[in-house]
């Protein structure tokens, strides 16, 4: 079995990228970026059924003021030939 543990702390700096997109029924979207701060958590799993094939689990979270609360989860499958 191989496990991983992560966590991370990001950020972003103000600022204008000067970027704009015009959507029909949605009219002109201008892209702004805030100060704000975030951090991410997470977890990975493998374990090796047989020789040859392995099954992955994962979770990842994302928290921040600006950007709520938002979890990630899947699973994989390896075989080797």
């Amino acid at each position: 079995m191989d496990l991983t543990l992560h966590a991370a702390l990001g950020t972003t700096l103000g600022g204008d990228s000067g970027l704009s997109v015009h959507t029909t029924g949605f009219g002109t979207m201008t892209a702004t970026a805030s100060n704000t701060v975030w951090g991410e958590f997470g977890a990975h799993a493998a374990w090796a059924i047989t020789e040859n094939a392995t099954l992955d689990l994962y979770a990842t979270t994302i928290a921040g003021p600006d950007i709520g609360t938002n979890a990630h989860v899947g699973a994989g499958y390896r075989y080797k030939f």
